[in-house]
């Protein structure tokens, strides 16, 4: 019997990086029922879900790629902001959710079994899979009883890029996109499984917590870039050692660029909403930091060139890395990225010395 879950969307949805919170989004909004009301509507500028940017120039709203993109950006949030990790308990404790995770070890029929009883429940499956670039897979259907599954991988997108020649390779697709995959349990590394609701176990003190943890353990990492990218002795390194110097002054801007637009899209939007009237401008100038993070660390990618060329094909701009000038100008960029980062992590410590005046947000 084929059984595949209806109201589940497809992933990613706009420019979403980290594949576990977008699974987990999807899986949420069909958890939670939160379609109704929504409108699927496509972009007509690339084949997506509309996000209500607004470069059509039309009006659209309340779309469900905009829902999608909203939860996604505040469950990043939620689970640190690092896209280089995923947050399994601080993602499922916030939304309240309790869950068991299902290793291979359980063996191939516990691991069915524990699927298939999910998507008769209603809930989309979260899976890792081993040795594979797209790495979690959102599973969102069945066939002949579980040996057959049915699911988002992403790999109609812009993920594709850096899933091409990994294994697994999955059977195929169907005209939506779905993938469909058979000989699933030999990759298969552990499925999450939502067992049921109960009251939330963190909220968003929580979240501002680990932003600040998240932002201290940066500050050294900032501190070491702009050292390095002060010495003379750079003008005349080996290839190696100026090709270690560019990847650590530009590894860690990724995260920035991605992470910290996001977390200023959920202060301007779903934690200035949920807090109190006095603390709502404070949330609206964390936001403004955030922002000036993601801005000026593409400004240090441009310090090297087509910006937009860098951040894809940095390695080919190692020798511009030789100029004083650049470094200097990289170094004064990273310096005042580092100096938003802790401006917003004081702004939060703020609220979070004091009390707690709102109850736990909800997952809509």
């Amino acid at each position: 019997m084929r059984k595949i879950l209806e109201d589940v969307v497809a992933i990613p949805v706009a420019c979403e990086t980290n594949r576990y919170v977008a699974c987990f989004t999807s899986m949420l909004m069909c958890i939670e029922k939160l379609h109704a009301g929504l409108d699927a509507a496509m972009c007509v500028k690339k084949q997506s879900l509309c996000t209500e940017c607004g470069d059509c120039g039309e009006t659209i709203e309340n779309t469900l790629g905009a829902k999608h993109e909203r939860l996604y950006n505040h469950y990043l949030t939620v689970s640190g902001a690092n896209l280089q990790t995923y947050a399994v308990e601080e993602t499922m404790s916030y939304a309240g959710y309790e869950y068991v995770r299902v290793d291979r070890d359980a063996g191939e029929q516990a691991l069915k079994e524990r699927i298939v009883a999910s998507i008769d429940q209603g809930r989309p499956v979260p899976v890792r899979i081993a040795n594979s670039a797209e790495n979690w897979n959102l599973v969102t259907g069945y066939d002949d009883d579980g040996a057959v599954l049915f699911g988002w991988d992403g790999r109609d997108s812009y993920w594709a890029d850096s899933s091409a020649g990994r294994a697994p390779e999955k059977d195929g697709y169907l005209a939506d996109r779905m993938f469909y995959l058979r000989d699933w349990y030999k990759s298969t590394e552990f499925a999450l499984i939502v067992t049921g609701k109960t009251k939330p176990r963190s909220g968003n003190q929580d979240v501002y917590r680990r932003l600040i943890a998240a932002i201290e353990a940066e500050k050294a990492t900032f501190d070491a870039i702009v050292e390095s990218l002060q010495q003379e002795a750079a003008s005349t390194m080996g290839i190696d050692e100026l090709n270690a110097l560019l990847a650590a002054s530009t590894g860690i801007l990724y995260n920035q660029i991605d992470a910290r637009y996001m977390a200023s899209c959920s202060f301007r939007t779903t934690y200035y909403a949920e807090a109190p009237d006095g603390q709502r401008p404070v949330m609206s100038e964390i936001a403004r930091h955030f922002l000036q993070i993601h801005d000026l660390s593409w400004e240090v990618f441009g310090a090297l060139g087509d910006k937009v060329d860098v951040f894809y094909h940095v390695s080919q701009y190692v020798e511009t890395l030789r100029k004083p000038e650049v470094r200097k100008q990289m170094a004064q960029l990273i310096q005042r990225i580092s100096g938003h980062n802790s401006q917003a992590a004081d702004l939060l410590r703020g609220i979070v010395a004091q009390p707690a005046c709102c109850s736990d947000p909800s997952p809509g």
